[in-house]
């Protein structure tokens, strides 16, 4: 069975993330808002390549809600480290003074080799928007895809160093993305996203952590991966 059809969520629902994303890119990445905006510009352009535009990408930021000067220090480094480019547009097209925006990462890639994770376009497009940091869940997501189980268990430090945020920044998102009173204290109209529970290890305890949303089900012929009923009624 192909690894896309044990993905059983709506085809232009999810988006097949590179897993150099997770395991490289963000690691470098030294602005606050960088690892946020890479995953909603790769979202995009990945589902509307050939229409993504400077004009297009000035809509989606308002969209995103994100702060304008992070924004533009961001978008600065991943043009320099040429995670996302800028070409000139054909003067015969009718955008004619506008530059068309790339991430070359996002460009086509044949699924069938794997090395990829199946990330929810809501995780992007609802969460980010609403709490910046709420990137982290990809994160995660792809250390549960791995194994397709509904739960992972990285430490802070591994995840601190593939996302290029400092321990105290991870613990804080993790605190306000799984705690019930810190997630309606900020007020997204969202539902809490993550669950976490600590767990004995040897002669101390590991933090395990749960995408709420997704459910991961074993079966004899390989695991599939499907969206908890409230939030295939809620995301679609």
């Amino acid at each position: 069975m192909k690894e896309t059809d044990r993905i059983l969520i709506q085809d232009d629902h999810w988006t097949p993330f590179r897993n150099e994303v997770f395991q490289r890119v963000w690691g470098q990445l030294k602005q606050d808002y960088a690892a946020a905006l890479y995953a909603i510009l790769y979202d995009r352009f990945y589902h509307h390549r050939s229409h993504f535009t400077t004009g297009s990408l000035a809509k989606l930021l308002t969209w995103a809600h994100l702060d304008e000067d992070e924004l533009g220090d961001s978008l600065i480094e991943l043009q320099e480290r040429k995670l996302v480019t800028l070409e000139k547009i054909s003067a015969s097209h009718r955008h004619t003074g506008e530059l068309r925006l790339k991430v070359p990462l996002a460009a086509p890639f044949d699924l069938k080799d794997g090395n990829w994770t199946p990330i929810p376009r809501f995780l992007i497009r609802k969460y980010i928007p609403a709490y910046p940091d709420s990137v982290l869940l990809l994160l995660l997501l792809h250390y549960q895809h791995l194994s397709w189980e509904n739960d992972c268990y990285p430490g802070k430090l591994t995840l601190s160093g593939k996302i290029g945020w400092p321990h105290i920044r991870v613990g804080d998102a993790v605190g306000t993305m799984s705690g019930s009173d810190r997630w309606k204290k900020i007020a997204t109209r969202l539902p809490r996203p993550l669950s976490t529970e600590l767990r004995p290890l040897h002669n101390g305890t590991v933090t395990h952590y749960h995408l709420r949303a997704v459910r991961y089900e074993k079966k004899k012929d390989g695991a599939r991966m499907r969206l908890r009923k409230s939030a295939l009624e809620r995301f679609g």
